[in-house]
């Protein structure tokens, strides 16, 4: 296997290990809003410790009549989800954050067994399953991220950019001759806003909120992409005979968000997916 072609596979591995590192991550979070909420429902794939941190703090708050055991163990639950949340997002690029990640997520299977010694259910197998599944796509994600330190800089960044062959999507203006009706009023204003321009009698944003990007023209919202992790993509609206469209063009751990007027660029901005 030549350089590139090694590189272009370390970063593939890597993304990957990035991405269930998130997963395990948003389903431990999930799991937790459940347990407060009493829901009869958990999704594997998760960290144990917050969980059972709740669980715990539940019973001892019951047994006692004393609701501080609650406030302690929310307080233990969000000190042990911020580390990977944390690592999570130091880890765009390759780097020591991913082996914390794993040696964090060892300490809670490690955890884990010790639940089992003490009162073993067959549910456990499958928790031990998952935990197993996590272990491993961590720690070739670390193994490629140390790999990366023998290649050469350039063929970092193309690998990377291979991830995203067809980076650019392919737009047809001609499929956008209509005019677009308003999905809602961006009356929230909530979200974190990428750009923003003004076009003749139209003010454009592009906003990102909770997982959503959305193209808002005269504070209406018209066009909105879905996905937590980004990949190439983009969104249009044709308003008063105006195709705004707003693109994002992913490069590895990071891209660029355009905003187009008629094909004319009137923003731009780099940032993180």
């Amino acid at each position: 296997m030549n350089g590139k072609n090694s590189a272009s596979r370390y970063a593939s591995i890597y993304v990957k290990a990035r991405g269930s590192l998130l997963t395990m991550l948003i389903l431990t979070i999930i799991n937790v809003i459940l347990i407060y909420t009493d829901a009869s429902i958990s999704f594997p794939f998760s960290a144990s410790f917050p969980q059972i941190a709740v669980v715990v703090g539940n019973q001892l708050a019951f047994q006692s009549g004393n609701n501080a055991w609650i406030y302690f163990a929310a307080a233990l639950t969000i000190i042990s989800i911020v580390p990977y949340f944390i690592c999570w997002y130091l880890s765009k690029s390759p780097n020591i954050s991913m082996l914390v990640a794993l040696i964090f997520f060892c300490v809670d299977t490690i955890f884990l067994i010790f639940l089992a010694f003490l009162a073993f259910d067959t549910y456990l197998i499958m928790d031990f399953a998952f935990h197993g599944w996590v272990i491993y796509s961590l720690a070739i994600g670390v193994s490629a991220a140390f790999k990366f330190k023998k290649l050469p800089p350039e063929q970092l960044a193309e690998a990377f950019n291979d991830i995203n062959k067809n980076q650019r999507p392919v737009f047809d203006p001609k499929l956008y001759s209509e005019e677009a009706s308003a999905l809602r009023d961006d009356v929230s204003g909530k979200g974190r806003q990428i750009i923003s321009a003004v076009n003749g009698a139209d003010t454009v944003i592009v906003k990102r909120r909770y997982g959503v990007t959305e193209l808002i023209i005269n504070q209406k919202v018209y066009a909105e992409y879905k996905g937590l992790l980004e990949v190439s993509y983009y969104i249009v609206a044709n308003v008063g005979g105006t195709v705004y469209r707003t693109e994002f063009v992913s490069n590895g751990f990071s891209g660029i968000q355009r905003l187009y007027a008629d094909e004319k660029c009137i923003g731009e901005k780099k940032r993180i997916r």
